[in-house]
């Protein structure tokens, strides 16, 4: 009802702007469509004006539509269509970039691949310790099976993290220390679920591996096969608290957690016992996510300075060893990895991969705050350029690309779950 009426005032005062109070049909369509936008927003920004919980509103969509970190993906990838359409035309083919990654279904890792088998095609000295939970049963019944692999297998144990077997961008994980919470998280999940070794970390890091074109077809050599596109340093925030403000209200003051308050409300919710309107001590730190992905509130920064030779050699390493079911190689993803400190990653040592994400992946720093839209469009467009020309290689080896109606079927069957 609040719909309908706010559309009848915007209609009415658009029509008396263009002075035709009486018949629609009078006003240039167009015009009118346009005039009824612009006073519909005019309106919803003045209805806003007279309280603070508006102003902020209105200050954050600005903030949110001014950079691209917090763009929806849909609308970096419009951006980027001339460029598709630019490697269309040079490869002869819309969708060469699902010739990579053949070992990933489907398409190289489009959407709803199964993450219990991505990793493990790596060796047990890299990847952390998972088990699969099965769909069907009732929660309950599956927190028992869980809580009983945990038991049996001294290489996961509490706390643990639980996900979706075949999620994307953080949806639905959560880390459990008990056998309660273990049973909450489970009770989201009715598909399949992974029940995964917490690595305590703190350092999250995501490093997106890209193999050189030369190497295909000779990938079981010793020798380097790629290199690294780019490095994400993860950064879990946290408030200091000053003694004086509730917890919410430090959020909605705070110049960069008030662009994702919803999300650290729901975190918060969920997993910090209530804690949103406390007063905490002055001084005390309170951790807002624990979950290294941007959609659930982690600021991603450009980890340039974190490369190094050594870092380098070591996923290189790492990417040597994955094999798929039928023994293919990986070409091009990012590895989400946590370890004890950067200076243990730059050294290349102590890296334990959490997840390995295939072609639609991205190389996440493009997300740093710092960096400018066009320099964001850069990085996305070179990443799909060496995407292509690597499909392209895969394909004269004998690959065969996903049409567009294979894309379609995964995206639907994504969905489906």
């Amino acid at each position: 009802m609040r719909l309908l009426a706010w559309t009848g005032v915007s209609l009415l005062i658009a029509q008396l702007c263009l002075g035709s109070p009486t018949r629609i049909g009078d006003a240039n369509p167009g015009v009118l469509v346009a005039a009824i936008l612009v006073v519909a927003a005019l309106l919803n920004v003045i209805k806003r004006l007279p309280t603070q919980a508006g102003r902020r509103e209105i200050v954050v969509f600005v903030r949110r539509f001014l950079h691209h970190e917090w763009w929806p993906s849909w609308v970096l990838y419009t951006l980027l269509v001339p460029h598709f359409l630019r490697l269309a035309v040079r490869h002869r083919s819309l969708t060469v970039w699902t010739c990579v990654n053949p070992g990933i279904e489907p398409g190289g890792g489009i959407v709803g691949e199964s993450k219990i088998k991505i990793l493990a095609g790596l060796d047990d000295a890299h990847a952390l310790k998972q088990v699969r939970i099965p769909a069907g049963d009732a929660p309950g019944v599956r927190a028992t099976a869980a809580l009983s692999m945990i038991n049996q297998d001294t290489a996961v144990g509490y706390p643990v993290v639980i996900k979706p077997e075949a999620g994307e961008r953080g949806d639905r994980v959560a880390i459990a220390h008990d056998a309660d919470k273990l049973t909450d998280a489970l009770s989201v999940i009715p598909e399949p679920a992974i029940v995964q070794r917490y690595h305590p970390g703190p350092i999250e890091l995501g490093v997106f591996w890209v193999r050189d074109a030369a190497t295909i077809g000779d990938e079981r050599t010793a020798t380097a096969h790629g290199s690294i596109l780019g490095v994400t340093r993860k950064i879990l925030p946290e408030i200091i608290c000053d003694g004086d403000r509730t917890i919410r209200e430090q959020i909605l003051t705070h110049p960069r957690f008030r662009m994702q308050a919803s999300v650290y409300f729901e975190n918060l919710r969920n997993h910090g016992r209530g804690r949103l309107d406390e007063t905490p001590q002055l001084g005390e730190s309170v951790r807002l996510t624990d979950i290294g992905n941007h959609v659930r509130g982690a600021r991603f920064e450009d980890g340039a300075d974190v490369i190094t030779r050594e870092l380098t050699e070591a996923i290189d390493r790492i990417a040597r060893t994955w094999r798929g079911a039928g023994g293919e190689p990986f070409d091009f993803g990012r590895f989400d990895l946590r370890c004890s400190s950067e200076a243990a990653a730059r050294r290349g040592e102590d890296l334990a991969v959490i997840e390995l994400n295939g072609v639609t992946s991205e190389a996440t720093n493009l997300y740093d705050p710092s960096w400018s839209p066009l320099r964001a469009h850069r990085l996305l467009a070179r990443q799909w350029t060496i995407a292509c020309a690597l499909g392209a290689v895969r394909r004269a080896q004998g690959a065969r690309p996903i049409g567009i109606t294979g894309i379609v079927r995964a995206l639907l069957s994504a969905r489906r779950g």
